[in-house]
């Protein structure tokens, strides 16, 4: 149920934390930023200018890279990419 979904989201949220690495899977691309979805079952999304240009550059939707948690920006964990 939605219900259970969020609260599961809500669980997974508390346990990221600032500079944490982790693995995301391109989602899409929109404008100036990428979705991800992170191997925990939340959603990120890379919205620094670097990684933006260097993700649409070189990367596809479907791609798995690492990045890093630099915080939370409404119900979105904010990222930043590493690498492949």
């Amino acid at each position: 149920t939605p219900l259970y979904s969020s609260a599961a989201s809500d669980v997974y949220k508390r346990q990221i934390q600032v500079n944490m690495v982790i693995q995301a899977f391109i989602k899409n691309y929109m404008d100036d930023r990428v979705y991800c979805s992170l191997n925990i079952g939340v959603s990120g999304i890379v919205i620094d200018e670097q990684s933006v240009k260097t993700l649409y550059t070189y990367f596809d939707i479907g791609e798995i890279i690492q990045v890093q948690v630099e915080g939370q920006k409404g119900h979105r964990v904010l990222l930043k990419f590493l690498g492949p």
